[in-house]
């Protein structure tokens, strides 16, 4: 399945280069084509030098509209519209997780059949990816830089420019050692316009306090921003979200409930 997964996503970028180099092709024949007529045609030096100034106008012309199309065509295949995690614990064994993670995708070329995206999980134990979302089928997943995993989602009918998907999973999580740390956190590595975060506790579990924070890296994650989580509850559950106005890239953001001793001690009872 991982294999799959690669390849898939592999055929895709390779098969958007061929179309960004065909673009090129065809806009670069046609400079050239331009040039060789302009020549042609030329008759002493007057119309040479109109020759030569048409030619010079047409590139300029065509140059951008080249430079576009290649960076259409080669970068990535959709836009991350928006993106939300939710979060939740067991009341009767906190060890067991679930994450559901929603995000809505605009396509910016035609032909896009695969969504790739990564997850790194601090606990131990199973982290099974499932795909819920009607006509998306879940690849296959691989390990990934830094300790992340990558997996992949195909799209049964491939979106057309402009054409907008919102794909739905779901985590089932088991922390078998209880080593996941006490924060939920987000890296956005692209333009997003919407970003939330969602932590749903158990009420007798729930933690005394939650900071919603923003860093960046230098060496390490450094805070630069705190923001006010928003706090809800319906007797049996405790609910802290976070949702960052204007999420920018190159920055993580976190809810973070440090100190949780209650995650290390016997299980609540339901």
């Amino acid at each position: 399945m991982n294999r799959v997964g690669r390849v898939l996503g592999w055929a895709q970028q390779f098969g958007s280069r061929i179309g960004a180099y065909k673009n090129i092709g065809w806009l670069v024949t046609l400079l050239v084509g331009a040039g060789v007529v302009a020549a042609r045609y030329a008759d002493g030096m007057g119309e040479f030098l109109l020759a030569g100034v048409s030619a010079l106008l047409v590139t300029a012309v065509l140059l951008p509209v080249t430079l576009i199309s290649y960076r259409r065509q080669s970068g990535p295949p959709y836009r991350w519209i928006a993106a939300e995690y939710v979060y939740r614990f067991d009341p009767a064994d906190l060890r067991k997780q679930t994450q559901l993670i929603k995000v809505k995708i605009r396509a910016r070329r035609h032909n896009v059949c695969c969504f790739e995206n990564s997850y790194f999980w601090s606990g131990t134990g199973e982290s099974a990816v499932r795909v819920v979302s009607n006509g998306h089928r879940y690849v296959g997943e691989a390990p990934a830089d830094d300790s992340k995993r990558r997996y992949w989602v195909h799209l049964d009918t491939p979106l057309s420019r402009g054409e907008e998907a919102e794909i739905h999973l779901e985590q089932d999580l088991f922390d078998d050692r209880r080593s996941l740390r006490p924060i939920l956190a987000k890296k956005v590595s692209e333009p997003l316009d919407v970003l939330v975060l969602r932590a749903v506790f158990p009420r007798a579990a729930a933690p005394a306090q939650v900071s919603a924070r923003q860093t960046t890296y230098s060496g390490q994650w450094r805070e630069v921003q705190r923001d006010e989580p928003k706090w809800q509850g319906d007797g049996a559950e405790m609910q802290i979200s976070y949702a960052p106005l204007k999420p920018k890239v190159g920055r993580r953001y976190e809810l973070k409930w440090d100190p949780w001793d209650i995650y290390t001690k016997s299980d609540i009872a339901p």
